[in-house]
């Protein structure tokens, strides 16, 4: 949740940063959002009273891979791509 704050509050000094900087920090922000908006409102993202808490959940830990995979609301997002589109973002400030 600290990484979707970050990009949040770069979002609002955007102006500061050029087009296509822009575009990769609003990009990282709305890939946070969709995995933050059930752990931390229990609600999908642009559904209100929705009960997520429910249905989202680590759906695995891929061995192989050594990474979570999240299952929202059927898409996988898992943590080692936030992490590298966090770190890439972050790189370049």
């Amino acid at each position: 949740m600290g990484a979707y704050e970050f990009s949040r509050t770069l979002c609002d000094f955007e102006n500061i940063y050029g087009e296509n900087f822009k575009k990769e920090i609003n990009d990282l922000k709305q890939e946070l959002a969709y995995l933050r908006m059930p752990f931390a409102k229990q609600e999908y993202r642009g559904k209100k009273n929705t009960n997520a808490s429910k249905s989202t959940y680590i759906s695995n830990f891929n061995n192989e891979d050594l990474d979570y995979e999240f299952d929202v609301n059927g898409k996988i997002i898992t943590f080692k791509g936030l992490y590298y589109n966090f770190k890439k973002v972050f790189e370049k400030i």
